[in-house]
């Protein structure tokens, strides 16, 4: 369900079998039963400020709609009011809650090794179906190229950061060859996060980029600059996409122009509308207040999480997320520099994945679209005693 993050997905029709509704069904089933099995929720201040954030995005959007209604979803499938917010409610809200109450360390590792699965098989599925790419970009599936580059940049963060020391060079060889694919994309959104990432890491633990990812770096930019490996990228991809906005002649504006005209509309609608505008309706409200430069259906959304979550749910919203970024980031860090000693520790893994994403939203998806960021969060607000917090524990104590 965090893959598809729908309710329903014509991707998954098959033999005439809407398998995305059978998933659904029993996802549905299953969710509710895990929920009623919670007798008592524990509260801190990262989780206070989750739920509150969760409770404001489900109360506030009926009362949004009354005044501004509701939008159709683009194609069936894209932009929707009801979709958006049905999808969050259903699939992230729950999972989120599910996973903070009754995770365990041994579902933690399965959770990962089933997200890294899914990575493999869309990275399977692109490379037997080269052919199928969106404006020269390479994609899985019929999904959109920056989720599929995402999912590729999962894998190599569980590949670096997952604890096993086994098959190293066959790890690093992965890894190259999902950068391969990221970089078919075209999506410099997830190139720039992951970059970042490596950054915050490589001023963290030093030591260990000089005698891991420098090597790993080295082969990469090797292989691409001089093989044949960046002219067959280029056919099947649009990698030189990624590198669009710098040239011989200096720096290009086409991109740059898209991403400043999405905010500056945005704050348009924040002082026209400051308390939202209800899930779903940032592009034809937006529109409505620019009627003189439209938006075709592509931009259905911002393409930046606190852009899109102060204008469709008020300007309050995304103060909350923001808050709640910092203190995860800032508790996370502290249990960080408490297990960096401790090999069996999932904690590095989550907390440089949380990093990424939070980066990857300032610059891509919607907020369904960044559902696994809320995944990540909540697995990092779980407080009972595993193998994956007992260091913290003992220290405590």
């Amino acid at each position: 369900m965090l893959a598809i993050g729908r309710m329903q997905d014509n991707r998954l029709v098959f033999f005439d079998i809407d398998f995305s509704i059978v998933f659904s069904f029993t996802y549905l089933i299953l969710s509710i039963f895990m929920l009623s099995t919670i007798k008592k929720i524990f509260f801190d201040t990262s989780k206070f400020l989750l739920i509150l954030f969760y409770i404001i995005i489900i109360f506030v959007t009926p009362f949004l709609w009354s005044m501004y209604g509701i939008t159709e979803a683009v194609d069936g499938k894209f932009g929707g009011s009801l979709l958006n917010y049905s999808n969050f409610l259903i699939i992230v809200i729950p999972i989120s809650i599910i996973v903070m109450e009754k995770f365990e360390y041994k579902d933690l590792k399965l959770l990962i090794k089933i997200l890294f699965l899914v990575s493999v098989f869309l990275a399977a599925i692109s490379i037997f179906f080269v052919s199928e790419l969106k404006n020269g970009r390479l994609v899985a599936l019929g999904g959109g190229p920056i989720v599929f580059c995402r999912w590729m940049m999962l894998a190599i963060l569980v590949l670096i950061f997952y604890p096993n020391q086994q098959w190293k060079i066959l790890k690093v060889l992965s890894i190259i060859g999902f950068l391969i694919l990221a970089l078919a994309t075209g999506s410099r959104g997830p190139f720039i996060a992951l970059l970042l990432t490596g950054l915050i890491y490589s001023f963290l633990n030093f030591k260990r980029v000089i005698l891991f990812l420098v090597p790993i770096c080295a082969i990469f930019i090797y292989i691409i600059s001089f093989t044949s490996i960046q002219n067959q990228v280029n056919e099947i991809g649009n990698a030189k996409r990624v590198f669009m906005n710098f040239s011989d002649r200096g720096f290009k504006n086409k991109s740059l122009e898209t991403r400043f005209d999405l905010i500056e509309r945005s704050f348009l609608m924040m002082r026209k509308h400051p308390f939202g505008v209800g899930a779903g309706n940032w592009q034809i409200e937006a529109n409505r207040a620019n009627p003189a430069h439209l938006m075709n259906g592509n931009l259905y959304y911002p393409h930046n999480l606190f852009l899109e979550v102060s204008n469709e749910y008020g300007v309050y919203a995304p103060v909350i997320l923001l808050i709640l970024f910092i203190y995860i980031t800032y508790s996370g860090f502290i249990k960080l520099r408490k297990l960096k000693n401790k090999s069996i520790s999932l904690y590095p893994l989550f907390f440089y994945l949380m990093i990424f994403l939070i980066l990857n939203s300032f610059f891509s998806g919607s907020l369904i679209d960044n559902r696994l960021l809320f995944i990540i969060i909540s697995i990092l607000l779980i407080k009972r005693p595993s193998e994956f917090y007992k260091h913290t524990y003992e220290l405590k104590k």
